[in-house]
């Protein structure tokens, strides 16, 4: 009777060369996703134009050797399909990428316009202060002058009551 550990590996001893090419598919795929949503557009493209360059050496080799072109064209454009699916993802990256990128623009900008905000504000603020602090000043003076003006006024009139009072004196 075999068991279970037995009839767990002989399924790994099966599946192990299976998942070898797997990963030789998937790897290069993921790490063309990766390289295509850095921030430079260039990385991006390595894997399509590796594709691409051995694709047209390889269709050039055959011609060379004697190979029909009507062939070749037929052979450069099925040999080409990992090239396209890589612009395809390219593309597809590159325009989030760039999505992402005008939204961190919008969001610093947005950021930059509170903070501007902010100061002005602020500054705003101070100006208002500043303004009643003039107008506080100036109603100060204005009731110092008013109390001047009638210590003045008081005088003089005491002054004018005196001399009204000695001209009654001197005429009496």
């Amino acid at each position: 009777m075999m068991g279970l550990l037995d009839v767990f590996k002989d399924f790994l001893a099966i599946i192990r060369p299976g998942m070898n090419l797997l990963l030789l598919m998937v790897l290069p795929f993921v790490l063309h996703i990766y390289l295509s949503l850095r921030r430079n557009k260039w990385t991006g493209l390595i894997f399509p134009v590796l594709f691409f360059l051995a694709v047209v050496t390889t269709c050039l080799r055959i011609l060379f050797i004697g190979g029909n072109p009507l062939w070749v064209a037929g052979a450069f454009c099925l040999l080409n399909a990992p090239t396209f699916m890589g612009m395809i993802v390219y593309v597809l990256c590159r325009n989030r990428v760039e999505r992402r990128r005008v939204e961190e623009l919008a969001q610093s900008e947005a950021e930059a316009v509170a903070e501007a905000a902010e100061a002005v504000g602020a500054d705003a603020a101070e100006r208002e202060e500043a303004v009643k602090a003039e107008a506080a000043e100036e109603v100060r003076v204005e009731a110092d002058a008013s109390e001047e003006e009638a210590v003045v006024k008081a005088e003089t009139a005491e002054a004018v009551r005196v001399e009204v009072a000695e001209e009654e004196e001197e005429e009496s």
